[in-house]
């Protein structure tokens, strides 16, 4: 494994499998944006949290659709100055 990845960094692995939206949310969804120039090897070797049960969720969309959605149940309570 690391004879074959040795000349590559995090990011151009990812690169290679993945589309760029995905390789932003893996940056930003597992803190590794400053790891996408390091050498691959060395994430490996330094990353453990890579076999974590973690389980991520996105709402499609964006966020501001959970917090829409409460708003029917919320209106009369919410103050606007």
């Amino acid at each position: 494994v690391e004879k074959k990845y040795k000349t590559y960094s995090l990011g151009s692995f990812l690169m290679e499998y993945y589309s760029d939206g995905a390789i932003d949310m893996i940056g930003v969804l597992l803190d590794m944006e400053a790891y996408m120039g390091m050498s691959l090897i060395e994430v490996l070797r330094e990353m453990i949290f890579f076999t974590s049960t973690t389980k991520y969720y996105e709402i499609t969309g964006g966020m501001d659709k959970l917090s829409n959605a409460f708003l029917p149940q919320l209106r009369e309570h919410i103050l606007m100055p």
